[in-house]
């Protein structure tokens, strides 16, 4: 499955909200520095969907706040 999601970083709490768009509003503690949230967007993620971590990607977007992700296991 594929999806877009908007990155909130530095917020104070973590979560993951479906917009009516389609698209993703994914908030995460971390700072946008070294892939650290990035990293946390794909945990945020996988919990949501309830798989592991390693089975989403980003395809597009790692240095911007809009992103295109890859979850793989999930049919949409």
């Amino acid at each position: 499955m594929r999806i877009i999601a908007s990155v909130v970083t530095r917020a104070r709490s973590v979560s993951v909200e479906k917009m009516a768009d389609g698209m993703y509003k994914v908030r995460v503690r971390a700072v946008p520095e070294k892939g650290r949230a990035n990293d946390a967007v794909c945990v945020a993620l996988a919990e949501y969907f309830g798989i592991t971590p390693s089975a989403v990607h980003i395809v597009a977007g790692a240095t911007t706040r809009k992103k295109m992700i890859d979850i793989d296991g999930i049919d949409a």
